[in-house]
C-alpha cells in the first residue's frame, strides 16, 4: 500500500468511515428511542381516557379522569400534545363515520316500515298505524357519549397547543429582545469570537481531513480502470498544474471559505425547514386565531344570539345530530361597512376554540383558468381535516354575485366554475362534521339565489351599527390603551363610571365600529402631534372634527368673514336650544342638544355646529312637529345671516343646511306623507308621478322651508341678546363646547 501522506493508510480510512458509520447508528438510535419514549409516554395517556371505555354510565366519571390528565399534559411538550391532537381527531372522524352510518340506518329501517305499511303491492297511499311492537324504542348509540368526550378533550388541547406556542413564541421574543438590548461593541465581538472559534477548529481539522481524502483518492487511483483512462490522466495532469499554481495563494484562506461555506449551507437548511414548519403551521394551526372573546364584541344587537348558537353547534355538533337537528352550515353576516362582521365571525371561532380558516373572496380569482375551484378544493379539505372548524370568506359577494352577468370574459366564467365548486362543498358535508362557512357581505341583494337557499347559506344575520350603549363599551375598549390626563375631563377606563365616554357614546350617532377606533386612534395621534404626555379632551374633539368634516385647512378669515360665520354658527345653537325648550314645554323631551360650535375653517366649510342625539331609551319620535323644528335648526344659519346683513344679503355659506333642510322636507312629503295637500301617498313606490303632483311636492315643500326659515328668524329676534353673546365667545375663542355654554 503506498501512503500518500506520513501515519495515514487506506486500512486508516476505512477503519474511520466504519467509526464515523457506528457513531451515526447510535446517534440515530438515540433519537429514534426518545421519540418512542414520547410517544409511549402519550400513547399511555391516551388509552387511560380511551373513548372505547366510556359509555353513558361512567361518562362523568371519565371526564374528571381526564381533566386529571390533561393537567399532566399541560406540562408536556408541543409534540405530546400534537401527537395526541392528531389521534383524537382520527378517532373523532371515525366516530363520526360511526354516527352518520347508525343514522343512514335509522332512516333505512324506517322506509323499510313505511314500505311494509303501504301494503303488498304498495297501492295503499294513507300510511297504516303502527303498532307499538314495530316502533323502535332504542336510545342514542354508545358513541356519541364517546364522540362528546373526544370533543372536550380536542378543545382543551388545542387551547393547551396554543398557550404552548405562544410561550415558545414570548422565549424567543424574549431571546431576541435581550440580543437587541445588548451593546453593539459586546454583541459585534462575541459575533466575532464564535466566527474565530469555528474558523480555528476548521483549520485545526482541515489537514487532516485533507490527507484522508488524498490517501483515499490515492488508494481509488491505484484500481484498474479501462474507460476513458487518457481523458482521466489529461484532466488530473491540468487539475495538478492549476493546484500548484493557485494552493499558494488559497491555503491560507482555506479555512475561512471552509467554514463560511459549511455555515451558509447550514442556515440555508434551517431556512427550508423552518419555512416548511412555518407553512404547515399556517395551514393546519389555530394559533393565527385572534385573541376575541364574544363578549368583546360590542354593539351588535341580536347578532350575538346567533353567534352563541352557531359556537354550541361547534363545540358539540354530534349531541344536535343525534338528536334530528340539522346545524347551519352556513352563516351570511350582512351590515354596513366597519360594524364588526368579520371581528364577529373570529369570535365565533374563537369562542369555540377551534381552527379558523380565512379568505377573501376576490383570492379565488387567480392568475390561472382552474385556479379558484382548486383553492376550494383545499380550503374545504383543510377544514375537514382539522374540524371542527370555521371557514370565512370576507366580501363574498365578489365570488357569491349572481350568475349569468358574465360578460364572456375568462376571469368570470373561472368565478362561475370557482362558485358552483363552493355549492357542491357545501352540500358535500354533513352538519355533524363541525364546518361551519361564514360569509360576510354589505351587498347581500346581488348574491346568486342557490348560495342562499336553505341548506347553504340559510342563517342570515344583520350586524347593525351600534346603538350608545354599544358605542360606550367600543369606545372604552379602544380608550384601553390611551394614556389619558386624569387632571382633565376625560376619565379612564379604569374608573368605573366615565360620563364623558358616554357624552362622546351620544355624539356619534351612526359611527361604526371602525369609525370609532379611528377616532381614537386620531385622538392619540393629535396628542402625538402636539407633544402632549397623554390624551387630553380636545384631542378627541380635533379628531372628531377631522373625521366629520376634514382637515383644518388653516386658512385665515378677515374681521367680516369670521363676524358673518360666528353669528351663522350661533343662529343654528340658539334655534336649537329654543326649539328644544319649545318642544319640552309641550311634552315632547329629548330633542337633540348643541355639542360643540367652532368656526375654524377645515374641509371646504367656515364652521360647524355638532349636535349630541339623546340615548336611544329616551329618543323621541320624528314626528311632524320635531320635523319641523329640526328644519328650523337648519335654516338658523341663513336666518341669523339675514338679520345681521340684512333681508336678501345673505351668503353661500347656508348652502349645505338648505341642501340638508330641502332633502329631509321632500322626504315629509313624497314618503313619510306628513302633507295635508298629498297625503298619506309615498312617490318612491316605483310608479311614475304626474306633473301635476310633482308641482303639488314642490310646492309643499318650499312652504315647509318657508316655515322654517319664518320660526328661526323669530326664534333669533326674540334671543337677539343670546345670539350675539354666543357670537362673541366664537370670535373670541374660535371655539365653545355646549356644556360650556350657558343658554339660560
Amino acid at each position: 500500500m503506498g501512503r500518500w501522506s506520513p501515519g495515514i493508510t487506506c486500512q486508516d480510512v476505512s477503519k474511520r468511515h466504519i467509526i464515523h458509520g457506528r457513531v451515526l447508528a447510535v446517534i440515530a438510535s438515540i433519537f429514534v428511542a426518545k421519540t418512542i419514549w414520547f410517544g409511549a409516554a402519550t400513547a399511555s395517556v391516551i388509552w387511560s381516557v380511551h373513548p372505547t371505555k366510556v359509555n353513558q354510565e361512567n361518562h362523568t366519571n371519565h371526564v374528571d379522569s381526564m381533566e386529571q390528565q390533561l393537567d399532566d399534559v399541560g406540562h408536556a411538550s408541543i409534540f405530546q400534545v400534537d401527537m395526541e391532537l392528531r389521534i383524537r381527531q382520527f378517532q373523532r372522524r371515525r366516530l363520526i363515520r360511526i354516527l352518520n352510518q347508525f343514522t343512514n340506518m335509522r332512516k333505512n329501517q324506517r322506509v323499510i316500515r313505511e314500505l311494509a305499511n303501504q301494503g303488498p303491492d304498495g297501492s295503499h297511499l294513507v300510511n297504516q298505524s303502527i303498532s307499538p311492537v314495530e316502533v323502535e324504542t332504542t336510545g342514542p348509540p354508545p358513541e356519541l357519549a364517546q364522540l362528546l368526550v373526544l370533543e372536550a378533550r380536542i378543545r382543551r388541547l388545542r387551547h393547551l397547543r396554543r398557550i404552548l406556542l405562544a410561550k415558545k413564541a414570548a422565549a424567543r421574543s424574549r431571546q431576541e429582545l435581550a440580543s437587541l438590548r445588548r451593546s453593539p461593541v459586546k454583541k459585534t465581538l462575541q459575533t466575532v469570537c464564535g466566527s474565530c472559534l469555528g474558523m480555528c477548529v476548521v483549520a485545526k481539522t482541515y489537514p487532516r481531513i485533507s490527507q484522508v481524502v488524498k490517501a483515499a483518492k490515492n488508494w481509488n487511483d491505484k484500481e484498474e480502470r479501462t474507460w476513458l483512462r487518457d481523458v482521466g490522466k489529461h484532466a488530473d495532469k491540468k487539475y495538478a498544474e492549476f493546484q500548484e499554481v493557485v494552493q499558494p495563494w488559497l491555503e491560507p484562506f482555506q479555512p475561512f471559505i471552509d467554514y463560511f461555506w459549511q455555515a451558509w449551507i447550514w442556515r440555508g437548511f434551517q431556512r427550508r425547514l423552518m419555512a416548511a414548519r412555518e407553512r404547515e403551521l399556517k395551514e393546519t394551526s389555530d394559533i393565527g386565531v385572534p385573541n376575541v372573546a364574544l363578549e368583546d364584541v360590542a354593539g351588535i344587537g341580536s347578532a350575538k344570539t346567533e353567534a352563541l348558537e352557531i359556537v354550541e353547534c361547534l363545540m358539540a355538533p354530534a349531541r344536535f345530530a343525534s338528536l334530528g337537528a340539522h346545524c347551519p352550515k352556513g352563516l351570511l353576516l350582512t351590515g354596513p361597512p366597519g360594524c364588526g362582521k368579520t371581528l364577529l365571525a373570529k369570535a365565533i371561532a374563537a369562542t369555540a376554540a377551534v381552527p379558523f380558516l380565512s379568505r377573501s373572496g376576490a383570492d379565488f380569482n387567480q392568475r390561472y383558468a382552474g385556479a379558484g375551484t382548486t383553492m376550494v378544493k383545499e380550503l374545504f379539505a383543510t377544514a375537514r381535516r382539522i374540524s371542527p372548524a370555521v371557514i370565512l370568506i370576507d366580501e363574498l359577494d365578489y365570488l357569491g354575485r349572481q350568475r349569468g352577468e358574465e360578460r364572456g370574459g375568462g376571469l368570470e366564467t373561472d368565478r362561475a366554475a370557482a362558485l358552483t365548486q363552493l355549492l357542491a362543498e357545501m352540500d358535500g358535508f354533513g352538519s355533524a362534521d363541525g364546518v361551519v362557512v361564514i360569509g360576510t357581505t354589505n351587498r347581500p341583494d346581488i348574491l346568486d339565489k342557490a348560495l342562499t337557499r336553505p341548506g347553504r347559506f340559510d342563517r342570515k344575520v344583520t350586524v347593525p351599527l351600534p346603538d350608545v350603549e354599544g358605542r360606550y363599551q367600543i369606545l372604552r375598549k379602544h380608550s384601553k390603551r390611551l394614556v389619558l390626563d386624569s387632571s382633565s375631563k376625560l376619565i379612564g377606563p379604569e374608573t368605573p363610571t366615565a360620563p364623558d365616554w358616554m357624552a362622546w357614546a351620544k355624539r356619534t350617532t351612526g359611527f361604526s365600529g371602525a369609525d370609532l377606533a379611528g377616532l381614537i386612534n386620531e385622538a392619540a395621534m393629535a396628542a402625538a402631534r402636539e407633544g402632549c404626555s397623554s390624551v387630553r379632551e380636545h384631542h378627541l374633539q380635533v379628531a372628531y372634527t377631522k373625521l366629520l368634516i376634514g382637515i383644518p385647512s388653516g386658512r385665515h378669515q378677515s374681521p367680516a368673514e369670521m363676524n358673518v360665520t360666528a353669528f351663522h354658527e350661533a343662529g343654528h345653537a340658539v334655534v336649537n336650544e329654543v326649539m328644544r325648550v319649545s318642544l319640552g314645554a309641550s311634552g315632547i323631551q329629548g330633542f337633540r342638544t348643541v355639542a360643540h360650535i367652532s368656526i375654524v375653517p377645515a374641509g371646504g366649510t367656515g364652521g360647524v355646529t355638532q349636535f349630541a342625539d339623546p340615548e336611544e331609551a329616551s329618543r323621541i319620535p320624528q314626528s311632524r312637529k320635531v320635523l319641523l323644528a329640526m328644519l328650523a335648526v337648519d335654516m338658523g344659519g341663513r336666518a341669523a345671516e339675514e338679520i345681521i346683513l340684512g333681508q336678501g344679503q345673505a351668503t353661500m355659506g347656508a348652502q349645505t343646511d338648505i341642501d340638508m333642510a330641502t332633502r329631509m322636507a321632500t322626504e315629509m312629503v313624497a314618503a313619510g306623507g306628513l302633507s295635508k295637500a298629498i297625503g298619506p301617498r309615498s312617490l318612491q313606490s316605483g310608479l311614475a308621478p304626474s306633473q301635476a303632483l310633482l308641482s303639488v311636492v314642490d310646492a309643499e315643500v318650499k312652504l315647509l322651508l318657508d316655515q322654517a326659515l319664518s320660526a328661526a328668524r323669530a326664534a333669533l329676534s326674540r334671543n337677539g341678546a343670546l345670539h350675539a353673546a354666543v357670537a362673541e365667545v366664537l370670535i373670541q375663542q374660535e371655539t365653545l363646547d355646549g356644556k360650556d355654554s350657558h343658554w339660560d
